[in-house]
This record gives C-alpha cells, sequence and structure tokens, in this order.
C-alpha cells in the first residue's frame, strides 16, 4: 500500500511538472541565461532606426546583474556568449542580406558564414565575463564594481573597432545621439558616452542590490 501511494504521488507530481511551463522547470542560473538571450536581443533596439535609447542602459545593466549571480566561470561564460550572440545576431542580421543577395551566395552558406561572425563577434562578451570573474569573484561587490565594469565594456568596444580591419558596430554610445548623454561626446567621443550610459545602468542595479532599509539611501546617494 506504501508503495502504491508512493507512486501515485511521484506519478502526480511528474504530471504536474509536465504541465508547467518550461520556463518553470529550470534552475536559476538557465533562467538567466534564456534572459541574457532577451536582453542581448533587445539592445540593437536602442539604435536607429527604433532608437528605444534607454534600453542602452538596461541592457547592460542585466548583463551586470548577471554577471553578479552566477556561481561559476562555465556559467558566466555562457552568460556572455548568450547575451553576445542574441545581440549581434540581431544586430548584424544585415550581413545575411548583405552575402545573399548582393552576393549571390545560397541561403545555407550565407546563414553559415553569417553565424560564424555572430559567434566571433559574440567572444567579446565572453572576454568580457572572463575579466570580470577575475576581478571579482565575490556576489557582493564594491561600488568600484559599477565603475571596472562600464571601463571594461568600453575597453573591449575599443578593441572591436580598433583591431585588425575593426568593427564599430553596436556601439552603445552611438545610441544616444539623440538624448542628453550625446552632449558627452565632444569630451570623450562615442566611448565616453558609452561609458557613462554603462555606468548609469550599472547605478541601477547598485541600487536594487541594496537591503531594503538601506535602499533609499543608496538611491538619495545616486541622485545626489
Amino acid at each position: 500500500c506504501v508503495a502504491a501511494s508512493t507512486k501515485r504521488v511521484v506519478e502526480y507530481n511528474f504530471c504536474c511538472l509536465d504541465r508547467m511551463p518550461i520556463f518553470m522547470q529550470i534552475n536559476f542560473t538557465q533562467k538567466i541565461q534564456c534572459l541574457a538571450l532577451l536582453a542581448g536581443g533587445l539592445l540593437p533596439l536602442a539604435f536607429a532606426p527604433l532608437q528605444w535609447s534607454p534600453l542602452a542602459l538596461l541592457s547592460p545593466a542585466f548583463l551586470l546583474w548577471g554577471l553578479q549571480e552566477t556561481n561559476s566561470k562555465s556559467s558566466t561564460l555562457k552568460l556572455c556568449f548568450y547575451f553576445g550572440l542574441a545581440c549581434f545576431g540581431v544586430g548584424v542580421s544585415w550581413i545575411f542580406v548583405s552575402i545573399h543577395q548582393f552576393g549571390q551566395s545560397p541561403v545555407a552558406l550565407a546563414g553559415l558564414l553569417t553565424f560564424g561572425f555572430v559567434c566571433f563577434l559574440s567572444l567579446s562578451f565572453v572576454i568580457l565575463g572572463f575579466l570580470f570573474r577575475k576581478c571579482h569573484q565575490h556576489r557582493h561587490p564594491s561600488f568600484l564594481t559599477y565603475i571596472f565594469f562600464p571601463s571594461l565594456w568600453v575597453l573591449l568596444e575599443w578593441g572591436r573597432s580598433s583591431l585588425g580591419t575593426g568593427f564599430p558596430w553596436l556601439l552603445i554610445g552611438y545610441s544616444q545621439t539623440d538624448t542628453p548623454l550625446g552632449g558627452f561626446a565632444p569630451l570623450g567621443s562615442v566611448y565616453l558616452v558609452s561609458w557613462i550610459s554603462c555606468f548609469l545602468g550599472g547605478l541601477l542595479i547598485y541600487g536594487l542590490r541594496a537591503p531594503t532599509q538601506m535602499r533609499w539611501k543608496r538611491w538619495g546617494g545616486v541622485l545626489s
């Protein structure tokens, strides 16, 4: 009787599990990685023609939060790779059109070349995750973390734009051309605007990560 009852309980639990949404069945780290795909895919929408410029602050902010929440090196690198894969997969999809339509290449070849190029560009975010993990291995970083992260982001933007033939695409400073942040461009070019954008997004995470009793004090310090 006990065995039969236990069997019915197990069958009931599996039945309930099958009815749950897939997103609810995965662990916390996998949920962050799935959300990284969403956040990375939304980042190109901050640029023309949509120019939803706040996404250029929120998307890096999510990546920073995800980096602080992951526990292992492998999960950190996966998180950053997925973020970059979605970001460049959406942002440089025009390369597929160029290769297929103007280069007269087959769809399969154009898709394969574009996917390979997107994976290659995504390695810049993997490097970001590696360096961030190397320098900040604890989950409760100091305020210096929120200065280090935008500096690392801009360094990799510069590297992606300057090394070799360069590919200065999706530099988030360009998304702020028509916002007040664009006024900083004459002082430090697009890279200063990128740094400020990432820094402001990081301040959002800085305020939200504070304990409830300290949250208003942190927000007051940020706003002041």
